[in-house]
Parts: structure tokens; C-alpha cells; sequence
């Protein structure tokens, strides 16, 4: 049961190196499929590089927004008081 669950899974890193061969066959059953291998697989390789570039590169940016003035809103706070 657990690998009937596990072969539909398209986080698979394997997914890419699956329907990369679809792209490169000469049959006609197959011309159909050939714009959806080409979205998913742009699809897959922009979103693997936004995880591994731009969300640690936002998260890095937040981090240091926040620690540039610490507890300014708390001096203001007791300026004011």
C-alpha cells in the first residue's frame, strides 16, 4: 500500500529526468504531450531555483531590515512617555 501511495508523488526529484526522454520522441502519440512536458518541466526548473535562491535571498533581506534599527519602536515609545 505504501508504494501504490508513493508513485504518484510529483515531488520527486526523478520527475525531471521521467518526462525529459518525451521531449526527444519522434512518435505521433506522443506530439499531444510535448507542450505540457515543456511547462512542467520550466515550471519545475524555475521553481527549484526560486526555492534555492530567492527565498533564502528574501529571508536574508528580512533579517537584516529587522535587525538594522533594533528596538526603535521601543525608544520612541519611552521618548514620548
Amino acid at each position: 500500500a505504501l508504494e501504490a501511495a508513493s508513485e504518484g508523488r510529483a515531488s520527486e526529484p526523478a520527475v525531471p529526468a521521467r518526462i525529459m526522454p518525451m521531449l526527444y520522441d519522434k512518435s505521433e502519440a506522443i506530439d499531444f504531450l510535448v507542450p505540457m512536458v515543456i511547462s512542467l518541466g520550466a515550471g519545475l526548473l524555475f521553481s527549484s531555483l526560486g526555492v534555492l535562491f530567492l527565498v533564502p535571498a528574501v529571508l536574508v533581506g528580512a533579517e537584516v531590515v529587522a535587525f538594522s534599527r533594533p528596538l526603535a519602536f521601543l525608544r520612541r515609545r519611552e521618548a514620548g512617555a
